[in-house]
């Protein structure tokens, strides 16, 4: 019987939960600064992971002893990479708290698309044809969803939602 109405008052408290769970819509404004502020922690956070991939060339292979968590912990390539991975991480929970995750996920997505340029241009590594394309298809999808996101683009409404209005004759 406990466990009876232990279900039935969590079922009764679900729709109250979602409900929390749903953000009000955010302003446009405040979508194209979380746009703008999920590439910054994409980018930071894919960055962060190139830094510590360098970092790791004068380290010893990864373990739990203390020793070698030490050695990665006073690496300053390795902590740089570190840092910017996790502010990348921090960085994306507010742009997540600014604009819907339907935008801001696939401009998340071109970050990729900035590690592939900082690993050619810092680690020296070799992009090949088909990797020169995915980057720049990456770059042209960042700014199809940045132009979309746009203030003042018809497919957001005045009151700043980031769903398309429904016309009365649908």
């Amino acid at each position: 019987k406990d466990f009876a109405r232990s279900m039935a008052a969590i079922a009764a408290a679900m729709p109250d939960a979602l409900a929390a769970l749903s953000p009000a819509p955010a302003p446009v404004t405040s979508v194209t600064s979380g746009l703008v502020l999920a590439f910054v922690a994409s980018a930071s956070n894919n960055i962060g992971k190139a830094l510590q991939k360098s970092g790791t060339r004068d380290l010893p292979r990864m373990s739990l002893e203390r020793k070698v968590l030490v050695a990665y912990a006073r690496h300053p390539t390795w902590r740089l990479g570190f840092a910017a991975d996790v502010a990348g991480a921090v960085m994306m929970l507010f742009a997540l708290q600014a604009a819907p995750l339907s935008l801001v996920q696939p401009i998340a997505g071109s970050g990729m698309a900035v590690l592939a340029l900082f690993s050619h241009y810092y680690l020296h590594e070799e992009l090949r044809r088909i990797e020169w394309v995915g980057v720049l298809t990456a770059g042209l999808g960042a700014v199809g969803v940045g132009v979309v996101a746009a203030p003042g683009n018809r497919l957001f409404s005045s009151a700043g939602s980031s769903c398309p209005r429904k016309s009365a004759d649908m």
